[in-house]
């Protein structure tokens, strides 16, 4: 179960909180971004959880790159250099939300 259905089945109550169009136009943005709720964003931000990041461009390029080497069949030296790309960019994105959680705290 994800983060926000278990979120959705254990909180009933509403918060209500103000806020500018250009601020609601950023969290949304935010929110889209880490394909998660609005409402589950302004959560995570609140108990100072990480919020996960959207893939980023490279990352979509290698995994490309990856899924036509392995549909290939193409394995060794090019599959794993991409395989060791991926593994480096996903624990860098780890580190910095993990990062930006402490910082918000």
């Amino acid at each position: 179960m994800s983060d926000e259905t278990q979120s959705k089945k254990q909180a009933p109550d509403k918060l209500r909180i103000r806020v500018t169009a250009a601020e609601k136009a950023r969290l949304q943005g935010e929110a889209s971004a880490a394909g998660i709720s609005l409402a589950e964003l302004i959560r995570r931000r609140v108990l100072g959880k990480p919020v996960p990041r959207g893939i980023e461009v490279a990352q979509l390029s290698a995994l490309r790159t990856l899924a036509q080497a392995i549909m290939d069949r193409r394995v060794g030296t090019e599959s794993d250099v991409v395989l060791q790309h991926i593994e480096a960019d996903m624990l860098r994105i780890e580190v910095e939300s993990l990062g930006a959680a402490e910082a918000g705290k």
